[in-house]
């Protein structure tokens, strides 16, 4: 199974176990959706506690999904499921958060991570834009100009600078331990991120942004969709933008320069390196 839900006294375990990097493909989303239904079924339940097995917590969407047409459940919608859920989740990470992982630990009503995991959301290296709530959830918590920043260019963040920007709430060891302790109590007062209000504009940060992508990726049309949707996030309701945004997603992805971009990515990943190269 790809997602497995156990208790532990008042707290809901669900662990991301899809080698070798929890990618967010079909299995994995099932296995998040029926995870809600679990913990909303479970009596006296405070907490639902989600971690990845193995060496990440979850780096990103299954690109090998994205030549063949979407099929439901819709990471979008399993996001929002665990953000409105009854029982409040806590994200546990470690490794790296990537992409949909990242959008999974924002939907989060609490987050921590180790010491030194990646945290980003690189979609815009892949020709596409974050698809699951990324363009509007993080404008909400950093604002504006950082949002742009970090999306436009694919950045990723360690831990350290994660929690100094405000993305997550903890650095912790051990992640998993650090979420049990968490004051039950506490985690009904934490604002779900789509409700916080909407970032400020910010027109000279986009213009900045947009410039720099112009120099740095000549001619890509991911980081400048993307910074059109975190232009909206100030001014257009989150349900309308989180439309918006999935339309985006699946507009580029079908598109030559995505196409083009993954198949050089499998490609550095399917190339073996020579043996002269390895040789000790």
């Amino acid at each position: 199974m790809a997602v497995k839900c156990r208790r532990d006294g008042a707290a809901g375990i669900v662990e991301l176990d899809n080698p070798p990097v929890n990618a967010m493909g079909l299995a994995l989303r099932q296995g998040l959706m029926a995870a809600v239904d679990w913990a909303e079924n479970q009596p006296g339940l405070d907490r639902v506690i989600v971690t990845g097995m193995g060496r990440v917590f979850a780096a990103g969407g299954d690109a090998r999904e994205f030549d063949a047409p979407p099929v439901a459940p819709h990471l979008p919608d399993v996001l929002n499921r665990i953000e409105s859920c009854s029982v409040p989740w806590i994200a546990a990470a470690h490794g790296a958060a990537l992409g949909g992982g990242l959008e999974l630990m924002l939907a989060c009503r609490y987050r921590i991570a180790a010491p030194g995991t990646q945290l980003g959301l690189p979609e815009v290296t892949l020709g596409v834009v974050p698809g699951a709530g990324g363009t509007q959830r993080l404008p909400r918590l950093v604002g504006t100009a950082r949002a742009a920043e970090l999306i436009s260019t694919g950045k990723a963040l360690t831990a350290e600078a994660a929690l100094a920007d405000g993305i997550i709430d903890a650095v912790a060891e051990d992640p998993l331990a650090e979420a049990m302790m968490v004051v039950g109590e506490a985690l009904d007062t934490l604002p779900i991120v789509s409700t916080l209000p909407a970032p400020e504009p910010d027109a000279d940060a986009i213009a900045a942004a947009r410039a720099a992508a112009d120099k740095k990726q000549r001619a890509q049309i991911a980081p400048q969709r993307a910074l059109d949707l975190i232009e909206i996030s100030a001014s257009v309701p989150f349900d309308e933008a989180l439309e918006q945004e999935r339309e985006t997603f699946i507009t580029l992805r079908n598109g030559t320069q995505a196409r083009a971009l993954r198949h050089i990515f499998f490609a550095e990943r399917g190339a073996k390196a020579p043996d002269w190269l390895t040789a000790a």
